[in-house]
């Protein structure tokens, strides 16, 4: 009988220092406060500032220290002004991070934390849809392809400072995306691609954007747009196949770039990388297409990739939406999946 007693306060013990455990983990919330309960492993945008990298689930941003390792989270509740995000991009330059939201709520994040929130798009009354495509950096400004034109935002200022109409006869058209090469801005849309000169005083104006013609298909869906070494690069949706072609735009005529059998493409650049990704990998190449780093699906289980890109240390940095964030170095070969805790 007392080894069944003795038996019976062991179990009574260890469950008392489990719960006491658990709340050491999960502290109890004070009145009148909120404990969120965000999806971090749904991951769909990666950028960095410095040693810090952004990771942007839906509804959180979660930060992580590559000196540490450290992660921090930034939610509703911490300071960013809605739900949603759609997309996360830096100005490492400066060290700004803009974050956009699925209504076209737009925050800037500054170097310090300070959190700017930019409503104007959200609250202007427009026939159509008012969604943030894409987000290109160029001379201090951020340029934002939305679906009825482009935004341009002051950075210095913190405020909207123009927006430009480039549809036909100054009507609102889709932009997927934008890219600069120096001196011209190329915009693609879902019925072609219009360039302008970067430096007209009347760029704002429709009549200063120009639908690219030299194209096999000038009238087509293309999903996105970057320049690397001072020419432009495009990818084009193919209705016909189940593929999608990458185009590259050199002294003024349009050729293929390279080969792609897949859906879901698009293409960016960063630290003088070639980034295009589709259903099933993303990729940096160099200046000459050579493909020099790629995280792919067979590599780690259940791969939903978005996007990434490639740091000063050679690292890729990749935005999964099943898996968080993942970092992937070549040499030595690592692999790690990144994300705090939260519901799955």
């Amino acid at each position: 009988m007392k080894k069944i007693y003795t038996g019976i306060w062991l179990l009574i013990s260890l469950a008392f220092f489990a719960s006491s455990h658990a709340s050491a983990q999960n502290p109890d919330i004070a009145i009148g406060q909120w404990r969120e309960h965000i999806p971090f492993n749904i991951v769909i945008g990666v950028t960095e500032v410095g040693e810090t990298v952004y990771a942007a689930s839906q509804y959180g941003i979660f930060t992580y220290s590559k000196t540490d390792g450290e992660v921090n989270l930034l939610t509703r509740i911490g300071g960013l002004s809605d739900y949603e995000i759609s997309g996360i991009k830096a100005e490492k330059s400066i060290g700004i991070v803009l974050v956009a939201y699925s209504n076209s709520n737009i925050d800037l994040i500054l170097p310090d934390q300070t959190i700017i929130n930019l409503p104007d798009i959200k609250r202007k009354n427009i026939i159509g849809g008012k969604r943030i495509n894409d987000i290109l950096f160029a001379d201090g400004h951020a340029y934002l392809s939305c679906e009825f034109g482009i935004v341009v935002i002051d950075l210095s200022k913190r405020e909207v400072s123009d927006t430009y109409y480039i549809g036909q006869n100054g009507q609102n058209t889709n932009v997927n995306s934008l890219a600069f090469n120096g001196s011209q801005m190329l915009a693609a849309t879902d019925s072609g691609m219009y360039i302008a000169n970067y430096n007209d005083p009347n760029i704002f104006n429709y009549t200063a954007w120009v639908r690219e013609t030299n194209l096999a298909q000038p009238t087509a869906n293309y999903t996105s747009v970057t320049s690397l070494n001072g020419k432009f690069y495009a990818v084009k949706t193919n209705t016909a196949f189940s593929l999608d072609s990458v185009l590259e735009y050199n002294s003024g005529i349009w050729s293929s770039a390279f080969n792609d059998n897949y859906e879901g493409g698009r293409i960016d650049s960063y630290n003088n990388f070639l980034l295009y990704r589709n259903d099933f990998k993303v990729s940096a190449l160099d200046a000459s297409k050579n493909e020099i780093y790629s995280v792919n699906v067979n590599m780690y289980y259940n791969p939903n990739i978005r996007n990434g890109f490639v740091d000063d240390h050679g690292v890729f940095w990749v935005a999964d939406k099943n898996n968080g964030l993942i970092r992937f170095s070549s040499a030595p070969y690592d692999l790690q999946k990144i994300a705090p805790n939260g519901p799955r």
